[in-house]
């Protein structure tokens, strides 16, 4: 008996080092993101959704790598997958703002900043990037501004600078 003991838990330990779990890899796949390693960090997100397919965080943060690497088309039908797994994840209408921006599609982005702030009134960033896109995109400096002005009073450190280039 003790020898099959020992190699069930043997087999156990072995095993348990090749069969990581998804937040193992969303995990992962973040700290190579910080060091600014995409591809390696798309590579752990793309095990953490084999691991997992609803893992939305997981196709968010894929996505956002891949927008940093400008790939727009990959970026978008990343974050369009977490926002059909998860309509309440504000980070993906962020992240797919920005993508829309970038691609020109500006009335997009400020839909989309719009959609994370409602789903989180306090989004700084959001009301910040929303702002942008009104004053400097969409011609809408009085609306642009009022963003700006919002994203100052929940933290944001360059409505100074915006007031004086924007907003007089």
């Amino acid at each position: 008996m003790k020898p099959i003991l020992f190699f069930l838990f043997s087999l156990l330990s072995f095993t348990k080092g090749y069969c990581q779990s998804a937040d193992e890899y969303l995990h992962n796949g973040n700290e190579k993101s910080r060091a600014n390693n995409y591809l390696g960090a798309i590579a752990d997100y793309n095990k953490a959704i084999e691991a997992n397919p609803n893992c939305y965080e997981a196709y968010n943060n894929r996505g956002f790598q891949k927008y940093k690497l400008k790939d727009d088309t990959g970026a978008m039908a990343d974050f369009n997958k977490a926002i059909e797994i998860n309509p309440g994840f504000s980070m993906a209408y962020l992240n797919r703002g920005k993508s829309n921006s970038r691609q020109g599609n500006y009335e997009g982005a400020v839909a989309d900043y719009t959609k994370a702030i409602e789903i989180d009134p306090g989004f700084m960033e959001a009301y910040h990037l929303r702002g942008l896109e009104k004053v400097i995109h969409l011609g809408q400096k009085d609306n642009g501004c009022i963003d700006l002005l919002k994203a100052k009073e929940l933290g944001c450190t360059f409505y100074d600078y915006e007031k004086k280039e924007f907003c007089q």
